[in-house]
């Protein structure tokens, strides 16, 4: 399903989403393997290629438990 991720309230412009990393940036290595069996891991993980805005309801899942299909 599609969302704005920004919405106007109010005359402001207000974000509806926030930027997490693709690649988590702990080094647990079952994480790490199972995405790097999609795409290697960036060498720095915190550039921008390893960022991606998320709307509010999807990143919190990601960030607790991220996945592949997510």
């Amino acid at each position: 399903m599609s969302k704005q991720l920004i919405i106007n309230k109010y005359g402001k412009k207000l974000p509806q989403y926030r930027t997490v990393f693709i690649y988590p940036l702990n080094n647990e290595k079952e994480i790490r393997d199972k995405f790097n069996g999609i795409k290697e891991a960036p060498t720095d993980k915190g550039a921008d290629e390893n960022k991606i805005p998320l709307c509010l309801n999807c990143v919190n899942s990601y960030d607790m438990d991220p996945t592949i299909d997510d």
